[in-house]
């Protein structure tokens, strides 16, 4: 290689140098939390090497964008900024984890910043992130009802990799203005890859709240089939301990048995809940359980697992041993007061004869 090719050669690599640098350095200022005049400035003197845009190749070789580190910053929701490097990078371009800048400002909060990407970047809604999940289920369990209602728009809404709906998110999450607000958007009869429902999620979780909106629209999953047929929430909530769904479910909790014929007391006493939920549930269980159902647990489970409804059952069966003496007595009183009469009569008439 001649003198003249080999400084031909380190030329363009010091250009490429540079470039590189030009590049790195908005990513420095995004990384050091610079502001919008400082990143505006590196983004010009890297125009000024010639750098248009960022390019997949600088997505590759550096596995990010500027624009998704400035997503994930701690700073708050720069809108100009998202604008400025929306200008610069695609916006569904992803890291090297899989995530895009619309996933990490969805799961930031960067509510605005998120809505832009959408409506002026064409980012895409439907992405999935590394953990399986779009922006909708990301907002959903955030409990994030404006974006939620902002990225519901743009039906049909995406399953997560576990075949999860936003509805199941924000069960899951507790998130209870936004499972209601995904009823009109989701079916609620779906099962995710667990073959749960929505409903079965906000009953194990013991989320009363969502657990009422949705038993009247849904019932269990196959996760259940072999012991609760769909529309016994009333015993799913007892076998998993669930003291707040068990005091909502009351009035259905001893209409039915589960498959294998146990009642709401059978499967809290054999459930797999631990103890506190357990002692919770029976506290309600035990007070409000029918007697003759009651009978049938004591003789399964002994007193000393049903303490209360064994006190309830012994003053039951006290009152029944008192009261047939007790309307028995004035009848009693009333034969003595009639024969005393008669006895009476007949002293008097025999007086007459004498």
């Amino acid at each position: 290689m001649s003198d003249k090719e080999k400084s031909r050669k380190t030329a363009a690599l010091k250009a490429m140098g540079a470039l590189r640098t030009a590049k790195k350095n908005v990513l420095r200022a995004i990384w050091d939390g610079k502001d919008l005049q400082d990143v505006t400035d590196c983004l010009t003197a890297a125009r000024a090497r010639g750098v248009e845009s960022w390019s997949q190749e600088d997505t590759s070789d550096l596995r990010t964008t500027p624009l998704i580190e400035a997503a994930k910053s701690r700073t708050g929701d720069n809108v100009e900024m998202t604008r400025l490097l929306a200008g610069w990078c695609d916006a569904s371009a992803l890291d090297e984890n899989g995530d895009a800048a619309l996933g990490w400002c969805v799961a930031k909060e960067k509510t605005q910043s998120a809505i832009f990407l959408v409506e002026r970047a064409a980012a895409d809604v439907n992405q999935l992130g590394r953990e399986g999940f779009a922006p909708i289920h990301v907002a959903a369990g955030k409990g994030n009802l404006e974006l939620v209602k902002f990225l519901a728009q743009f039906s049909p809404l995406p399953l997560t990799e576990n075949n999860e709906t936003a509805l199941h998110l924000a069960t899951e999450h507790r998130n209870a203005e936004c499972a209601r607000f995904l009823l009109d958007h989701c079916d609620p009869g779906a099962q995710n890859a667990l073959s749960q429902t929505a409903l079965d999620i906000a009953i194990e979780n013991d989320c009363a709240e969502i657990a009422a909106f949705l038993a009247p629209v849904s019932g269990l999953g196959d996760r259940h089939d072999n012991q609760f047929a769909p529309e016994m929430h009333a015993l799913l909530a007892a076998s998993a301990g669930s003291v707040n769904c068990v005091s909502l479910f009351l009035p259905q909790m001893w209409t039915s048995r589960d498959l294998k014929g146990g009642n709401a007391l059978d499967l809290i006493l054999e459930g797999s809940a631990n103890h506190r939920r357990t002692t919770a549930c029976l506290a309600v269980l035990e007070r409000d359980a029918p007697l003759d159902i009651g009978r049938e647990a004591l003789a399964k489970h002994g007193e000393d697992a049903l303490p209360v409804l064994f006190a309830r059952v012994e003053a039951d069966d006290l009152m029944r041993a008192i009261e047939p003496a007790s309307i028995g007595a004035p009848v009693r009183q009333e034969e003595a007061a009639e024969k005393s009469q008669e006895t009476a009569r007949k002293e008097k008439t025999n007086k007459k004869r004498l």
